[in-house]
Parts: C-alpha cells; sequence; structure tokens
C-alpha cells in the first residue's frame, strides 16, 4: 500500500471515531458508560466502535420516541384546528 492509501484510510478511521465519540458524549447520559465507551473507541479502534454501535444504542427506545412524537404532531395539529374553530364561532358569538 502507499502512503496515500494509509492517510485517506487513518483520515476515514479518524473521522468516524471523532463522530462516535460526540454521539457517545451527547446521547449516553451515566457519566461511567460514557468514560467506559469512550475508552474502549479509543483503545480497542475498530472493535470498540462496532461494540458501541451494536450494544451502545438503545435502538427500541429510539423508535418508541419516533411513535410519540408522531403521536403527538397528530394531536397538535388537532389542537391548532380546534383552536381556530373555537376562535371564530367565539367571534360570531360576540357580533350581535
Amino acid at each position: 500500500m502507499n502512503w496515500d492509501g494509509n492517510f485517506l484510510i487513518g483520515f476515514i478511521y479518524l473521522t468516524i471515531l471523532v463522530v462516535v465519540c460526540l454521539r457517545i458524549l451527547y446521547e449516553t447520559r451515566s457519566s461511567n458508560k460514557t468514560l467506559a465507551y469512550l475508552l474502549f473507541c479509543i483503545f480497542v479502534p475498530l472493535i470498540g466502535i462496532i461494540f458501541y454501535l451494536v450494544f451502545g444504542i438503545n435502538y427500541w427506545r429510539k423508535k418508541l420516541y419516533d411513535k410519540k412524537m408522531s403521536a403527538d404532531e397528530k394531536i397538535l395539529e388537532q389542537l391548532r384546528t380546534d383552536i381556530i374553530l373555537y376562535t371564530e364561532e367565539s367571534v360570531q358569538h360576540r357580533i350581535w
């Protein structure tokens, strides 16, 4: 392998490592788990990143929050239409 290929692979790895470490810092709530995941990703390069992506991210919770957000958006839209209707009705009743 030539020098340019090694540089490119190193740059890609470093970029992925930084992105994963930022995600760990942003999403992991427990400081002990955050430190453990960070050290594992940094000192055990490829296995640590794969381990975090497989076991560290709670995909079930994410899916549950997505469902909750879509339900909340439907309720919010219904509330907006109700407010508009109630406002129009109250304005019509005030005009004699």
